[in-house]
């Protein structure tokens, strides 16, 4: 249910794979960062960019987008940065590895490497460092989605961050209802609001030069 109320959220954008790309893109940034540099920084147009041309290239489904931002959140949590150098490689080897796991045909790591222009020896150093991370615990099961589901959808009512790291909701708590899509559309950037209870730390993001992704054509503009 909490998968379709989101899905519902994000078709009211357009495209819907760019508003999920950025979404996840977005997210991702905020826990990456928070964890990293110890404050929430925003996600560059090429990473979000990014996650959206990977997202369509793969023909991932939903569920496997939120598995693999569960797998960052368990990551971030943790307390682990030190196995990824930046977002990019981060998301794709969530991505990839919720994939892997899930009900769908499984793509080589060869493959990823096509559709991310990101070393295939790389992809392999790092999908076994992730996966030793989380402690081999990969498998989610239904309560545990469904929770987590939740989680994302308080994440989007409120823009709190700490949404998405809580372990149990109150059971009187009712979720309102989802606002109308904040700031999305072509040309147009997520607009979240500060997470309560950190400094939002706004700076130019040099992953755009990272050479080792620029093969892709980002023709959303």
């Amino acid at each position: 249910m909490q998968d379709l109320i989101i899905c519902n959220w994000l078709k009211k954008t357009v495209p819907t794979t760019y508003a999920l790309g950025k979404f996840m893109a977005d997210t991702v940034v905020l826990m990456w960062s928070l964890m990293k540099i110890g404050s929430c920084s925003t996600a560059s147009l090429h990473f979000k960019n990014f996650c959206a041309e990977t997202l369509l290239n793969a023909k991932v489904s939903k569920t496997t987008v939120f598995i693999a931002m569960k797998y960052v959140q368990r990551y971030m949590k943790k307390g682990n940065t030190a196995n990824f150098t930046n977002e990019y490689q981060l998301f794709t080897i969530a991505l990839m590895v919720a994939h892997k796991w899930h009900i769908e045909p499984v793509y080589k790591n060869k493959t990823w490497s096509d559709i991310t222009h990101m070393p295939l020896i790389e992809i392999n150093k790092l999908e076994i460092a992730f996966i030793e991370s989380l402690n081999y615990k990969i498998h989610i099961g239904g309560d545990k989605y469904s929770f987590w589901l939740r989680c994302l959808t308080e994440y989007i009512n409120t823009g709190k961050l700490v949404s998405l790291f809580v372990e149990r909701f109150s059971k009187n708590a009712i979720p309102p209802p989802l606002p109308p899509p904040p700031g999305f559309g072509i040309g147009k950037s997520i607009i979240i609001p500060t997470p309560v209870g950190y400094e939002r730390n706004i700076t130019p993001n040099d992953y755009t030069e990272y050479g080792l992704y620029d093969g892709l054509k980002l023709d959303f503009f």
